[in-house]
Protein backbone atom coordinates (compact mmCIF):
# COMPACT_ATOMS: atom_id res chain seq x y z
CA UNK A 1 0.00 0.00 0.00
CA UNK A 2 1.46 3.21 -0.81
CA UNK A 3 0.67 6.50 0.83
CA UNK A 4 -0.44 9.06 -1.89
CA UNK A 5 -1.39 13.22 -2.22
CA UNK A 6 -3.24 14.29 -4.66
CA UNK A 7 -3.11 18.31 -5.06
CA UNK A 8 -6.07 19.70 -6.42
CA UNK A 9 -8.38 16.49 -6.44
CA UNK A 10 -11.61 18.74 -6.98
CA UNK A 11 -10.65 19.38 -10.12
CA UNK A 12 -11.22 17.69 -14.21
CA UNK A 13 -8.18 15.55 -13.39
CA UNK A 14 -8.35 14.88 -10.14
CA UNK A 15 -12.19 13.76 -9.75
CA UNK A 16 -11.44 11.34 -12.43
CA UNK A 17 -8.07 10.07 -10.65
CA UNK A 18 -9.30 9.70 -7.68
CA UNK A 19 -12.18 7.89 -8.66
CA UNK A 20 -9.88 5.21 -9.79
CA UNK A 21 -6.95 5.32 -6.99
CA UNK A 22 -9.80 5.07 -4.22
CA UNK A 23 -10.05 1.48 -5.84
CA UNK A 24 -6.49 0.21 -5.51
CA UNK A 25 -6.22 -0.54 -1.47
CA UNK A 26 -4.11 3.21 -1.14
CA UNK A 27 -4.16 5.29 1.47
CA UNK A 28 -5.54 8.47 -0.15
CA UNK A 29 -5.39 12.26 0.89
CA UNK A 30 -7.24 14.61 -1.05
CA UNK A 31 -5.96 18.16 -1.19
CA UNK A 32 -7.94 21.02 -2.39
CA UNK A 33 -9.35 24.56 -1.89
CA UNK A 34 -12.97 23.60 -2.56
CA UNK A 35 -14.76 21.07 -0.89
CA UNK A 36 -15.32 18.25 -3.44
CA UNK A 37 -17.52 15.07 -3.77
CA UNK A 38 -14.70 12.78 -2.59
CA UNK A 39 -15.13 8.89 -2.50
CA UNK A 40 -15.47 6.76 0.67
CA UNK A 41 -12.03 6.32 2.53
CA UNK A 42 -10.27 9.42 1.28
CA UNK A 43 -8.85 11.76 3.56
CA UNK A 44 -9.62 15.66 2.31
CA UNK A 45 -7.34 18.65 3.44
CA UNK A 46 -8.63 21.85 2.70
CA UNK A 47 -5.58 24.09 1.48
CA UNK A 48 -5.85 27.62 1.21
CA UNK A 49 -3.96 30.24 -1.34
CA UNK A 50 -1.22 28.54 -3.72
CA UNK A 51 2.42 30.17 -3.90
CA UNK A 52 5.83 30.33 -2.57
CA UNK A 53 4.41 30.12 1.32
CA UNK A 54 1.85 27.91 1.63
CA UNK A 55 2.25 25.33 4.54
CA UNK A 56 2.12 21.84 2.86
CA UNK A 57 3.71 19.69 5.55
CA UNK A 58 0.66 18.83 7.36
CA UNK A 59 -0.35 16.82 4.14
CA UNK A 60 3.15 15.81 2.98
CA UNK A 61 4.45 14.06 6.47
CA UNK A 62 4.15 10.57 6.24
CA UNK A 63 3.47 10.43 2.56
CA UNK A 64 4.94 7.99 -0.44
CA UNK A 65 3.83 9.76 -3.43
CA UNK A 66 3.18 13.78 -4.23
CA UNK A 67 0.33 14.12 -7.62
CA UNK A 68 0.80 17.42 -8.53
CA UNK A 69 -2.64 18.55 -10.13
CA UNK A 70 -3.10 21.74 -9.20
CA UNK A 71 -2.26 24.63 -11.03
CA UNK A 72 -3.54 27.97 -12.78
CA UNK A 73 -4.96 27.25 -16.13
CA UNK A 74 -4.84 29.32 -19.21
CA UNK A 75 -7.19 32.27 -18.80
CA UNK A 76 -7.31 36.01 -20.30
CA UNK A 77 -7.95 36.93 -16.38
CA UNK A 78 -4.51 36.14 -15.23
CA UNK A 79 -1.47 38.01 -15.00
CA UNK A 80 2.34 37.10 -15.57
CA UNK A 81 2.57 37.54 -12.08
CA UNK A 82 -0.52 35.13 -11.30
CA UNK A 83 1.34 32.52 -13.10
CA UNK A 84 4.63 33.30 -11.72
CA UNK A 85 2.97 32.57 -8.28
CA UNK A 86 0.84 29.65 -8.22
CA UNK A 87 2.80 27.35 -11.21
CA UNK A 88 6.37 27.92 -10.78
CA UNK A 89 6.94 29.03 -7.21
CA UNK A 90 4.09 27.62 -6.00
CA UNK A 91 5.41 24.24 -7.44
CA UNK A 92 9.09 24.41 -6.35
CA UNK A 93 7.79 25.52 -2.99
CA UNK A 94 5.45 21.95 -2.57
CA UNK A 95 8.14 20.08 -4.48
CA UNK A 96 11.32 21.17 -1.87
CA UNK A 97 8.63 20.40 1.44
CA UNK A 98 8.24 17.36 -0.21
CA UNK A 99 11.69 16.09 -0.44
CA UNK A 100 11.89 17.81 3.05
CA UNK A 101 9.30 15.73 4.45
CA UNK A 102 10.73 12.29 3.12
CA UNK A 103 8.31 12.37 0.04
CA UNK A 104 10.25 9.44 -2.54
CA UNK A 105 7.96 9.95 -5.57
CA UNK A 106 6.46 13.53 -7.38
CA UNK A 107 4.40 13.16 -10.52
CA UNK A 108 3.75 16.98 -11.79
CA UNK A 109 0.96 17.16 -14.26
CA UNK A 110 2.85 19.77 -16.73
CA UNK A 111 1.76 20.58 -20.09
CA UNK A 112 2.68 20.35 -23.86
CA UNK A 113 2.65 24.04 -24.19
CA UNK A 114 6.22 23.74 -22.07
CA UNK A 115 7.28 22.63 -25.59
CA UNK A 116 5.43 24.69 -28.58
CA UNK A 117 2.51 27.20 -29.58
CA UNK A 118 -0.88 25.55 -30.21
CA UNK A 119 0.29 24.21 -33.38
CA UNK A 120 3.46 22.71 -35.42
CA UNK A 121 4.71 21.79 -38.64
CA UNK A 122 7.06 18.75 -36.98
CA UNK A 123 5.61 16.38 -34.93
CA UNK A 124 6.60 17.09 -31.09
CA UNK A 125 8.14 14.37 -28.49
CA UNK A 126 10.38 14.25 -25.88
CA UNK A 127 13.59 15.27 -27.90
CA UNK A 128 11.77 18.49 -28.88
CA UNK A 129 13.43 21.37 -27.04
CA UNK A 130 11.24 23.31 -24.99
CA UNK A 131 9.81 26.54 -26.49
CA UNK A 132 7.11 27.81 -24.77
CA UNK A 133 4.97 30.18 -26.46
CA UNK A 134 3.14 31.90 -24.09
CA UNK A 135 3.47 32.53 -19.76
CA UNK A 136 1.22 29.29 -18.71
CA UNK A 137 4.03 27.32 -20.69
CA UNK A 138 6.92 29.16 -19.55
CA UNK A 139 5.46 28.33 -15.81
CA UNK A 140 4.73 24.70 -16.23
CA UNK A 141 8.40 24.74 -17.55
CA UNK A 142 9.47 26.32 -14.10
CA UNK A 143 7.17 23.84 -12.55
CA UNK A 144 8.94 21.13 -14.60
CA UNK A 145 12.37 22.17 -13.22
CA UNK A 146 11.95 21.87 -9.82
CA UNK A 147 11.00 18.05 -10.37
CA UNK A 148 14.21 17.61 -12.51
CA UNK A 149 15.81 19.18 -9.41
CA UNK A 150 13.73 16.90 -6.85
CA UNK A 151 14.70 13.80 -8.78
CA UNK A 152 18.08 11.76 -7.53
CA UNK A 153 19.66 8.46 -6.63
CA UNK A 154 16.73 7.62 -4.12
CA UNK A 155 14.09 10.02 -5.39
CA UNK A 156 11.59 9.67 -8.43
CA UNK A 157 10.47 13.14 -10.28
CA UNK A 158 8.38 12.99 -13.19
CA UNK A 159 6.64 15.78 -15.06
CA UNK A 160 3.48 14.54 -17.88
CA UNK A 161 2.76 16.48 -20.93
CA UNK A 162 -0.72 16.03 -22.00
CA UNK A 163 -2.00 18.25 -25.30
CA UNK A 164 -5.35 19.34 -24.79
CA UNK A 165 -7.51 17.09 -22.30
CA UNK A 166 -10.94 16.27 -23.00
CA UNK A 167 -14.23 14.51 -21.62
CA UNK A 168 -17.64 15.33 -21.61
CA UNK A 169 -17.05 18.27 -18.55
CA UNK A 170 -14.19 19.80 -19.71
CA UNK A 171 -13.99 23.16 -19.87
CA UNK A 172 -11.94 25.71 -22.48
CA UNK A 173 -11.30 24.66 -25.20
CA UNK A 174 -13.33 21.77 -25.82
CA UNK A 175 -16.37 22.50 -24.26
CA UNK A 176 -16.22 24.99 -27.20
CA UNK A 177 -16.38 22.21 -29.76
CA UNK A 178 -18.50 20.23 -27.35
CA UNK A 179 -21.24 23.32 -28.25
CA UNK A 180 -20.21 23.74 -31.56
CA UNK A 181 -20.43 19.98 -32.46
CA UNK A 182 -24.43 20.41 -30.76
CA UNK A 183 -25.08 23.47 -32.97
CA UNK A 184 -27.03 23.00 -36.12
CA UNK A 185 -27.43 20.25 -39.06
CA UNK A 186 -24.43 21.44 -40.67
CA UNK A 187 -20.70 22.80 -39.96
CA UNK A 188 -18.56 23.85 -42.23
CA UNK A 189 -15.50 21.76 -41.38
CA UNK A 190 -15.65 19.17 -43.77
CA UNK A 191 -12.34 19.66 -45.41
CA UNK A 192 -10.44 20.45 -42.76
CA UNK A 193 -7.67 17.20 -42.64
CA UNK A 194 -5.56 18.61 -40.49
CA UNK A 195 -3.53 16.27 -37.68
CA UNK A 196 -4.33 16.71 -33.53
CA UNK A 197 -3.15 14.43 -30.99
CA UNK A 198 -5.33 14.97 -27.57
CA UNK A 199 -5.77 12.84 -25.04
CA UNK A 200 -8.88 11.79 -23.35
CA UNK A 201 -9.58 11.72 -19.30
CA UNK A 202 -9.92 8.12 -18.83
CA UNK A 203 -6.43 7.22 -20.95
CA UNK A 204 -4.32 10.31 -18.86
CA UNK A 205 -5.58 9.21 -15.48
CA UNK A 206 -4.49 5.49 -16.43
CA UNK A 207 -0.96 7.10 -17.76
CA UNK A 208 -0.71 8.23 -14.03
CA UNK A 209 -1.93 5.52 -12.16
CA UNK A 210 0.75 3.31 -14.09
CA UNK A 211 3.37 6.22 -13.21
CA UNK A 212 2.38 5.78 -9.57
CA UNK A 213 2.83 1.81 -10.10
CA UNK A 214 5.97 1.84 -11.54
CA UNK A 215 7.93 4.92 -10.23
CA UNK A 216 11.61 4.49 -9.67
CA UNK A 217 14.63 6.77 -9.96
CA UNK A 218 15.63 6.08 -13.16
CA UNK A 219 12.28 6.68 -14.64
CA UNK A 220 12.66 10.15 -13.60
CA UNK A 221 12.26 12.70 -16.72
CA UNK A 222 9.47 14.38 -19.01
CA UNK A 223 7.16 12.62 -20.80
CA UNK A 224 4.73 13.54 -23.72
CA UNK A 225 1.35 11.54 -22.75
CA UNK A 226 -1.27 11.30 -25.46
CA UNK A 227 -3.78 9.34 -27.00
CA UNK A 228 -2.15 6.90 -29.84
CA UNK A 229 -3.98 8.39 -32.65
CA UNK A 230 -3.99 11.80 -34.56
CA UNK A 231 -7.38 12.84 -35.61
CA UNK A 232 -8.84 16.44 -37.99
CA UNK A 233 -10.68 18.71 -36.99
CA UNK A 234 -12.99 17.25 -39.24
CA UNK A 235 -13.44 13.91 -38.09
CA UNK A 236 -13.42 15.06 -34.34
CA UNK A 237 -17.04 17.16 -35.06
CA UNK A 238 -18.48 13.85 -37.19
CA UNK A 239 -17.23 11.55 -33.98
CA UNK A 240 -18.86 14.06 -31.51
CA UNK A 241 -21.95 14.00 -33.82
CA UNK A 242 -22.15 10.19 -33.69
CA UNK A 243 -21.63 10.28 -30.16
CA UNK A 244 -24.86 12.96 -29.67
CA UNK A 245 -26.61 11.16 -32.17
CA UNK A 246 -26.65 13.97 -34.98
CA UNK A 247 -26.15 13.22 -38.23
CA UNK A 248 -22.47 13.88 -39.47
CA UNK A 249 -22.88 16.44 -42.14
CA UNK A 250 -20.35 18.55 -42.42
CA UNK A 251 -19.61 21.12 -45.41
CA UNK A 252 -16.51 21.52 -47.18
CA UNK A 253 -15.39 24.92 -46.70
CA UNK A 254 -12.17 25.83 -48.09
CA UNK A 255 -9.75 25.91 -44.98
CA UNK A 256 -8.72 29.22 -46.30
CA UNK A 257 -11.86 31.06 -45.79
CA UNK A 258 -12.74 29.37 -42.52
CA UNK A 259 -8.79 30.88 -41.38
CA UNK A 260 -9.17 34.48 -42.36
CA UNK A 261 -11.59 36.09 -40.76
CA UNK A 262 -10.04 34.92 -36.90
CA UNK A 263 -6.74 36.10 -38.18
CA UNK A 264 -7.97 39.03 -39.25
CA UNK A 265 -10.14 39.60 -35.59
CA UNK A 266 -6.61 38.98 -34.16
CA UNK A 267 -7.65 35.68 -33.36
CA UNK A 268 -4.81 33.58 -34.36
CA UNK A 269 -4.38 31.45 -31.88
CA UNK A 270 -7.54 30.05 -31.91
CA UNK A 271 -7.04 29.52 -35.67
CA UNK A 272 -4.55 27.31 -35.02
CA UNK A 273 -5.87 25.66 -32.54
CA UNK A 274 -8.73 24.64 -35.15
CA UNK A 275 -7.49 23.96 -38.20
CA UNK A 276 -3.54 23.36 -37.83
CA UNK A 277 -1.50 20.45 -37.12
CA UNK A 278 0.06 19.58 -33.52
CA UNK A 279 0.84 16.13 -33.74
CA UNK A 280 2.74 14.50 -30.67
CA UNK A 281 4.46 11.09 -30.56
CA UNK A 282 4.38 9.42 -27.27
CA UNK A 283 6.01 6.75 -27.45
CA UNK A 284 8.86 7.34 -24.78
CA UNK A 285 6.31 6.72 -22.29
CA UNK A 286 4.23 3.94 -23.61
CA UNK A 287 7.91 2.19 -23.71
CA UNK A 288 9.13 3.50 -20.46
CA UNK A 289 6.32 2.84 -18.53
CA UNK A 290 5.01 -0.73 -20.90
CA UNK A 291 1.90 1.52 -21.41
CA UNK A 292 -0.59 1.94 -23.70
CA UNK A 293 -4.00 3.72 -24.27
CA UNK A 294 -6.89 2.17 -22.44
CA UNK A 295 -9.08 3.45 -25.27
CA UNK A 296 -9.01 4.69 -28.68
CA UNK A 297 -9.47 8.45 -29.79
CA UNK A 298 -12.57 7.84 -32.30
CA UNK A 299 -14.28 5.93 -29.35
CA UNK A 300 -13.13 8.19 -26.86
CA UNK A 301 -14.53 11.37 -28.28
CA UNK A 302 -17.88 9.82 -29.10
CA UNK A 303 -18.30 9.11 -25.43
CA UNK A 304 -17.33 12.54 -25.12
CA UNK A 305 -20.33 13.69 -27.24
CA UNK A 306 -23.05 11.00 -25.65
CA UNK A 307 -22.27 12.00 -22.30
CA UNK A 308 -22.37 15.72 -23.20
CA UNK A 309 -25.64 14.91 -25.00
CA UNK A 310 -27.27 13.38 -21.94
CA UNK A 311 -25.94 16.39 -19.80
CA UNK A 312 -27.92 18.33 -21.75
CA UNK A 313 -30.78 17.07 -21.64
Amino acid sequence: MKRIVITGASGMVGTALLDRLSQTGNAVTAVSRHQGNFPPGVRHVKIGQIDAATDWTVVLRNQDVLIHLAALLPHSTHSLDDYERVNAAGTAHIVDQAAACGVGTVVFLSSIAVVTASANTVTVSDETPPMPANAYGRSKLAGENAVSQFASADRTGISLRPPLIYCANAKGNWQSMLKLAAFGPLLPFGAVNNRRTMVSIDNLVSAILRVVELAKPGNSGAYAVADHESVSLAEMMRYLREGMGRRRSLLPLPVSLLAAPLRLAGKGQIADSLLGNLEIDSSRFRETFDWSPIESAPDAIRRSGREFAAIRQ
